[in-house]
Order: C-alpha cells, then sequence, then structure tokens
C-alpha cells in the first residue's frame, strides 16, 4: 500500500525539517511538493485540506506586509503552489460535513485529556481531514497538533 503523507506548515517548518516549507518556499526557489524530512518516500500526492490555500494566501500576504517576503513574491508562490496542485503533486481535500464531524470529535479527545491539549480550530479540522484520508503519516511542525496526533495515534514526521 502507498504512503500519504497528509502535510501542514508550522512557523517553524524551516528549524525542524531542515529545508524549505511552504512559506520557506520563496528563499529556497524549489517546489511545493519538495518536503524535506520524506527522504523521498512519498510516492503519491501530498495530502492537505483545501484550506491549506486559503491559510497560504492569507500567510504569505502577512509575510510580505512585514517584509519577511520580497515585494511581489506572493503571486509567484501562490502560482507554483497551483502549478504543482495541478500536476497533482498536492491532493486538495474537501472541507465537508464529514470533516466537521469528526474535527468535533477530535476537540473533545484533545481537551478531555489531562493535561488538555488546546488545539486551534484549523489545526483540529486538518487533523480530521488527515484522519479521515486515512493517511499514513501527517508533516508538522505545530507542537500542538504534534502532541494531538500523538495523542490519537497518529505517525508523525519529522
Amino acid at each position: 500500500m502507498a504512503q500519504q503523507f497528509y502535510v501542514i506548515f508550522g512557523k517553524n517548518a524551516r528549524e525542524l525539517l531542515g529545508h524549505c516549507l511552504c512559506l520557506e518556499i520563496v528563499h529556497c526557489g524549489a517546489g511545493f511538493s519538495d518536503v524535506s524530512g520524506l527522504g523521498g518516500q512519498a510516492t503519491e500526492p501530498l495530502l492537505a485540506s483545501e484550506i491549506l490555500a486559503t491559510e497560504l494566501t492569507y500567510a504569505l500576504h502577512q509575510k510580505e506586509l512585514r517584509g519577511a517576503l520580497k515585494t511581489g513574491s506572493v503571486e509567484r508562490v501562490l502560482k507554483q503552489f497551483h502549478a504543482d496542485c495541478a500536476a497533482d503533486r498536492w491532493l486538495l481535500l474537501p472541507l465537508g460535513r464529514d470533516v466537521l464531524i469528526r474535527a468535533a470529535q477530535v476537540a473533545k479527545a484533545c481537551y478531555q485529556r489531562r493535561p488538555p491539549i488546546a488545539l486551534r480550530t484549523l489545526d483540529g479540522v486538518h487533523l480530521a481531514t488527515a484522519l479521515l484520508a486515512k493517511a499514513s503519516h501527517l508533516v508538522t511542525t505545530d507542537e500542538r497538533m504534534r502532541q494531538a496526533a500523538c495523542a490519537l495515534g497518529v505517525t508523525l514526521i519529522p
């Protein structure tokens, strides 16, 4: 069975995985499908919720506003991301009622733990999407997301 990697990018992605990821892509010039830490293991498209495209748009604009990206870079990076999606390097999974129901279950599981895991809403949606997609691995640099994934028995990379 092919391995399916569900990918979430966090603010510390570059430090944790050592190469460029999503928001660091502008500085490295690689394609969005070049996710380090997978060691060439991904043979299928990388999975993510369709909300990733919107999150990426906002995050890139915020980085440009703060001066962390060169003016005009946002459109180039978004174009590359969408090209990678069109080339089937990414599979963006729909945000449906099934995901929202599962996200509520994820929230309950996280907040009932002792100590509770204070998972944020969109992270819960991403985790629910990964669970429903039966992703074999979760790639994330967000510490709360990592804690929640571990609690729910999801295999993490790195």
